[in-house]
């Protein structure tokens, strides 16, 4: 019997394709004791199509687009860029789309703070699809609403990790002339099961329900971004990467998806149309582009990018770079991360243990000397 089930679990990177070709429903996704969502085969409504198999973005790679053209962007409107976690360019791509009558999807917060695929029809809906989100977005029924907006003859901007957009296309089956296709260069996704009880423990300590995230705060500026929320009592928590132990985790690689380990989709060439990027080391390789609240690297790979790009040229500040260059300020661009010796206690830890306990012993922040005596000093000059 021919299914999705022949793909090893752990090169699986749970893009929600199979679930939605499926003619006989028959396939769902159910989360692993990490949190991680992986599709079941219901084998008494399989009828043995294969669909499932051929539309899985790790069974069938597509080919990546030749072009690529590189810039260094970013939006003209300070306060657009100071809301985004780069440059802006993603939520002003949106806005033209939506200008257009199209849609945007994109990864959002629920009300339960769980990382969702959403639609977006109007600017007051995509604020909820900007920023970065650190964890695995669940893409539900994305695809399908994408393909009856296509269908319908709209225009269609969906967003999301590289193999989140290369089961798109694999799911569609065919080029849309409408679609416009931007993934991410992506760390890799953090287990969802590590984010719950992350929310949860803060919702503890500040005694009220999580009402707003931001994983990419830049009020300390954009090299220096905080993770921030803010609790239905008014009570708000902020700390830098380096402060806040979700944050350490994550950076540390420790607890993201084992096909992120060994991903299939990096490169400057994708199947996407567009690939944005934080460009980090602009202020050295580009110092006329550089922007304390941030920089986004743009790759173009299509004429469809190219096209959309010209069209809201008048509202970005934008500069030609060589996109091999920035490579080496992001090698996440080509390089999967590599598995941490201790992600597997780690896993184990977190089912036995308390949250906190597991996450101050394997998320502690490196011991700094200059730091620690900066510390001391400013706790004196304060008696």
């Amino acid at each position: 019997m021919e299914t999705i089930e022949k793909l090893k679990k752990e090169m699986c990177t749970g893009c929600w394709a199979c679930t939605q070709i499926c003619p006989r429903h028959c396939i769902d996704m159910r989360a692993d004791q990490e949190g991680f969502l992986y599709p079941t085969v219901d084998h008494e409504k399989c009828v043995s199509c294969g669909l499932c198999t051929k539309v899985c973005p790790v069974i069938h790679q597509r080919t990546p687009n030749e072009k690529e053209i590189a810039y260094a962007a970013r939006s003209k409107d300070a306060q657009r860029v100071a809301n985004s976690s780069s440059g802006g360019l993603f939520s002003t791509i949106a806005e033209h789309v939506i200008q257009q009558g199209g849609v945007v999807f994109g990864a959002a917060l629920d009300g339960d703070q769980t990382v969702k695929h959403m639609k977006a029809e109007s600017k007051e809906e995509l604020v909820q699809l900007m920023g970065s989100k650190y964890v695995q977005s669940e893409i539900g029924r994305s695809y399908e609403l994408a393909k009856r907006s296509l269908d319908e003859g709209r225009m269609v901007y969906f967003t999301g990790t590289p193999c989140h957009v290369a089961g798109l296309l694999n799911y569609l089956g065919k080029d849309y002339s409408k679609l416009i296709t931007q993934d991410i260069v992506c760390h890799g996704v953090p287990s969802p099961d590590v984010w719950r009880k992350y929310v949860q423990y803060q919702e503890k300590k500040h005694s009220a329900p999580v009402s707003k995230v931001s994983f990419r705060n830049k009020d300390t500026g954009w090299k220096s971004y905080s993770i921030s929320i803010a609790f239905e009592n008014g009570r708000f928590y902020r700390k830098s990467q380096a402060d806040d132990m979700f944050m350490r985790g994550f950076l540390s690689d420790l607890y993201l998806r084992p096909s992120c380990y060994a991903c299939n989709f990096k490169g400057e060439k994708r199947s996407s149309d567009i690939t944005l990027a934080d460009f980090w080391g602009v202020e050295d390789l580009y110092p006329e582009c550089y922007d304390s609240m941030g920089v986004s690297l743009v790759y173009l790979h299509t004429d469809k990018a190219k096209q959309i790009f010209s069209e809201i040229e008048e509202k970005i500040e934008c500069h030609e770079v060589d996109g091999h260059s920035a490579v080496q300020r992001n090698s996440a661009i080509i390089k999967a991360p590599k598995v941490p010796e201790k992600r597997s206690e780690f896993m184990k830890a977190l089912q036995e243990e308390s949250y906190i306990r597991v996450m101050k012993k394997y998320c502690r922040r490196p011991f700094n000397l200059k730091r620690t005596l900066w510390k001391v000093k400013q706790s004196l000059l304060k008696k």
